[in-house]
């Protein structure tokens, strides 16, 4: 009795998950998503300005564009100076340097360099006042020990140098700021005789964890010049992982449910990370911490199959301040899988084939064409005289996800990839070079262009909700959100871009089609027909202006800008307003 009522019990739960796993697909069909905004990750750098120089022609300016995190020089970036109120622009070489010569007469010159955000680097700045060009020059560095960033003092040491490689005494001010942030004072630095100083610095005067900036500046003095010079240092802390399961022994029709948390050398619990389940080497799930760094797992036993297995959970820090941890082994024995009981495998496969059939239903929609016919046939036999023709449905864009199979249906989702294809609405032509970008809740962010078949591949995605933007010059930009892992409805998907173009003139259907002959000549007639037959109309003057903005920006050779929409709205709106107005008009 009791195996009859556990066989019973799992083939109810088979039952269960095949009408759940069925009709995943179409209700997602139903739901909408939300548009984020979404975040552009820059790599940050750091301006740097050597010391001045003096010829017969000028001042010489030079400086240099680093990477912040690998020092690389940032080639071919384009570089604002000024000095004394006068500006001027240059470009770096490949080696990130620039220079360029101002004319000037006097002592003492106020200078800044900025390097303006672009698309792949985040802006920085450096300033020097008060350089005289009768002062020596300092070269400053500040070296931090990278054994000691995890631990409760952080050694720096300060060098101060002249051009000629001679140790210079100075004192100077020590300051700390997180990215962009502004500097925060810490204390005044003193080099000795040979121009060096070493301080120990409290991990706690830095602040909370993260990426910190430690500045040195020079005010400069009687003899020497202004300077300055930074370093980085990441404050970072061991992680902890705890983990345990409800049950040791599993049945294969059954779920293993498990448990932990994620925390901190303070024991503080690391919130939006994510963790895995592991088994034999494998990855079999993920999941993402709470606020509190606890997590969840609910995994069918199938996934690991019969056997005995070492299951661990292991942290997957996104950022460079959380190291990473595994949880102890434990030891998780799946049963082989019970036999099932014939009626309940006829009625499972009764269930699935009707779940099917209105999952293909929703998909195909065959009663759309059936209608369709229907309506066609009434109106060439004129069984209603006065019936309109079919309107011509204006060209749809957005996402188009991929038919899964049912054995996928039937699994939880799985599947860490998106890829497709990229295609015009209207004529289906694969669009080559569409920028596919996709940004992950957790500040994450992937971008690629399509190939010359309009095909994209995004592999290895984190878990979690997944917002994507897929745009082509002459297209309007389709927004939509994809859940990562999923059964395969986002692999080899299919996107349908509308060009701005025909989105235009989807518009100017409003206020043009009931100044045709009749409406169905929308359907029939070309663009160039329609715009030619309202200009002979008596038109409005917003109806004019909106047909002379249609006609350029539909046959122009120039590709339309989806900035245009906007513009196009507000003359229908107008030229709507006018036709009601005087409807003979």
């Amino acid at each position: 009795m009791p195996r009859v009522s556990r066989s019973r019990a799992a083939a109810t739960r088979v039952v269960i998950g095949m009408l759940a796993g069925m009709l995943a697909g179409p209700l997602s069909l139903w739901a909408s998503a939300h548009a984020a905004p979404v975040v552009q990750i820059k790599a940050r750098t750091d301006v740097k300005l050597l010391p001045l120089s003096q010829d017969e022609d000028g001042v010489i300016v030079r400086g240099e564009v680093l990477e912040q995190v690998t020092g690389r020089p940032v080639a071919s970036s384009l570089i604002t100076v000024t000095m004394n109120q006068r500006a001027r622009q240059v470009r770096t070489d490949e080696n990130g340097v620039f220079e360029l010569t101002f004319e000037g007469t006097r002592d003492r010159y106020d200078i800044s360099a900025v390097f303006q955000d672009t698309d792949e680097y985040a802006g920085s700045k450096a300033e020097l006042s008060g350089v005289d060009v009768q002062k020596q020059n300092l070269n400053i560095e500040v070296r931090v020990d990278p054994t000691a960033q995890s631990q409760d003092t952080i050694e720096l040491t300060i060098e101060a140098r002249t051009e000629q490689a001679v140790g210079a005494p100075i004192s100077a001010d020590l300051h700390v700021g997180q990215d962009d942030d502004e500097l925060r004072y810490l204390a005044k630095i003193r080099t000795d005789t040979r121009g060096i100083a070493t301080y120990s610095l409290e991990r706690a005067a830095l602040g909370d964890l993260g990426r910190k900036r430690l500045v040195v500046k020079f005010l400069g003095d009687r003899a020497y010049n202004p300077a300055q010079a930074q370093a980085e240092v990441v404050l970072s802390t061991a992680t902890r992982t705890t983990f345990t399961v409800t049950s040791n022994n599993i049945a294969f029709e059954d779920r293993i449910e498990a448990s932990g948390q994620v925390v901190d050398e303070q024991g503080e619990g690391v919130a939006r990370m994510s963790v895995a389940l592991r088994a034999g080497g494998r990855r079999i799930a993920s999941a993402l911490t709470d606020g509190s760094g606890e997590f969840e797992f609910d995994v069918p036993g199938a996934d690991l199959g019969a056997g005995s297995f070492g299951v661990q959970a292991v942290f997957e820090p996104n950022n460079e301040w959380h190291r990473e941890s595994r949880s102890a082994v434990i030891q998780v024995t799946v049963a082989e899988p019970q036999p099932v009981p014939v009626r309940h495998t006829l009625a499972a496969f009764g269930a699935t084939a009707v779940v099917m059939l209105a999952f293909i239903g929703l998909r195909t929609r065959p009663w759309q064409g059936w209608l369709l016919r229907m309506r066609r046939r009434d109106s060439e036999d004129d069984r209603v005289p006065d019936e309109e023709a079919e309107d011509a449905e204006p060209p749809q864009g957005g996402l188009k996800e991929a038919p899964t199979s049912i054995v996928s249906n039937l699994r939880r989702p799985h599947i860490f990839e998106f890829s497709g294809v990229v295609r015009d609405a209207v004529t289906n032509r694969r669009l080559r070079g569409a920028n596919v970008l996709l940004a992950h809740e957790e500040m994450h962010q992937h971008r690629q262009e399509t190939d010359d078949r309009g095909r994209f591949q995004l592999a290895d995605l984190l878990a979690g909700s997944w917002q994507v933007e897929i745009g082509s010059p002459g297209y309007v930009t389709e927004k939509f959100a994809i859940t990562v892992p999923h059964r395969g409805e986002y692999l080899g998907a299919r996107i349908d871009l509308v060009s701005v173009r025909e989105r235009i003139f989807g518009m100017y259907r409003e206020v043009a089609e009931p100044l045709l002959p009749d409406r169905s000549k929308w359907g029939i007639w070309t663009p160039r027909q329609i715009v030619d037959h309202v200009r002979a109309q008596k038109q409005s003057p917003a109806l004019a202006e909106l047909t002379d903005f249609v006609e350029e920006s539909y046959f122009s050779q120039r590709t339309p800008h989806e900035a245009i929409l906007d513009a196009a709205a507000d003359r229908v709106a107008q030229a709507r307003t006018e036709q009601i107005a005087s409807p003979s008009a």
